[in-house]
């Protein structure tokens, strides 16, 4: 036992979040027999969850890096709600996975019909970051009262682990993000066309921020008529409604994002906020968005002051999940160098 809270005590030294995982379950395994585990991760305590590790199940590499349901009804969802009795115990035991039906294939298609299960909350202070999820194949395996408070122990030190390989994993990205940020306002410093300064801008937010998808909207009423005739004759550039486009997009179809986003920019346009959205789901109201914190779409205005021009899309790569609120912050102040950049052309 000293060897083992040794060890997960100490996995967080100087790993990445990949190896810090690895390393408490490989620890756990060797302190405990179980059938199957998992650990997921959160994006924000709402989800999307991901898979990072899964162990005892037919190839497990079908779910890693995958999402994991999060159902409202779900018994993940039940073990990640805060408890409002500090005394209550803070994880969830099923006894009898065949006897309750609980949970259901749909929640985890993997996990077999039968045994006993705990699902263990991750925690930053009080809210989910993640969950631990343990089975067995026997039924009522988990009512050893030492066991489960071995696990709650693991559990915290999971938590802090990830938590620890998570900042500095975010430290890093930031410091390559600021270094990249300062190169970009160098690059549209210089006098040039519209056209080149747009093609500056397009290709470094993309490399920026590691977007797929990078496309102005701008509102032709909030426009010098200079400028608005220069960004009508760019090439590439479309019209909507009242919006001018330029800009990359990842599908073959640019029109049909027009369509589906404009009342996300005229939104963002309007009221001068940024919104985090999933550009795969359906959004019957930008304020429905309003509470988002990390998304694999953002949206910002580009304003010079208080006067907006318009909006920027960015939607990420495969190689980037998500955007989140630092994200939002650098790419707000790339916004305001091409609205300073925008201004002296128009």
């Amino acid at each position: 036992r000293v060897l083992f809270l040794h060890t997960i005590s100490s996995a967080d030294d100087d790993l990445g979040l990949a190896e810090v995982i690895s390393t408490m379950m490989d620890a756990l395994w060797q302190r405990e027999q179980f059938a199957y585990g998992c650990i997921v991760l959160g994006e924000s305590e709402l989800g999307p969850y991901t898979y990072q590790d899964i162990r005892g199940v037919l190839e497990p590499r079908r779910y890693v890096g995958k999402k994991c349901p999060l159902p409202l009804w779900g018994e993940l969802a039940h073990a990640l709600v805060r408890r409002l009795d500090p005394e209550e115990a803070d994880y969830l035991v099923i006894d009898d996975i065949a006897a309750t039906g609980r949970p259901t294939t749909e929640e985890f298609p993997w996990m077999p019909r039968s045994g006993s299960l705990i699902i263990l909350p991750l925690r930053k202070e009080t809210v989910a970051i993640g969950a631990l999820i343990l089975g067995k194949a026997q039924a009522t395996a988990f009512t050893d009262p030492e066991l489960r408070m071995e696990l709650v122990e693991f559990s915290d030190a999971l938590a802090r682990s990830v938590i620890g390989a998570q900042t500095r994993q975010e430290l890093d990205e930031r410091a390559g993000q600021l270094v990249g940020l300062q190169l970009f306002t160098r690059s549209i410093a210089t006098p040039m066309s519209l056209h080149g300064l747009l093609a500056t801008v397009i290709e470094g937010i993309a490399e920026l921020m590691g977007a797929a998808s990078v496309l102005f909207a701008f509102q032709r009423t909030r426009l010098q008529p200079q400028l608005r005739r220069l960004l009508e004759e760019t090439p590439g550039a479309r019209a909507f409604q009242d919006i001018i486009g330029v800009g990359v997009v990842s599908i073959d179809e640019p029109m049909s994002v027009f369509a589906s986003l404009y009342p996300l920019f005229v939104w963002a346009i309007d009221a001068g906020q940024p919104l985090f959205f999933d550009p795969t789901q359906r959004v019957e109201l930008p304020e429905d968005l309003y509470y988002n914190e990390v998304g694999q779409a953002l949206i910002v205005p580009v304003a010079i002051g208080d006067v907006a021009l318009g909006s920027l899309y960015i939607e990420s790569s495969a190689a980037k999940s998500s955007f989140d609120e630092g994200d939002m912050i650098v790419l707000r102040t790339a916004t305001n160098a091409i609205a300073i950049a925008l201004d002296r052309i128009g």
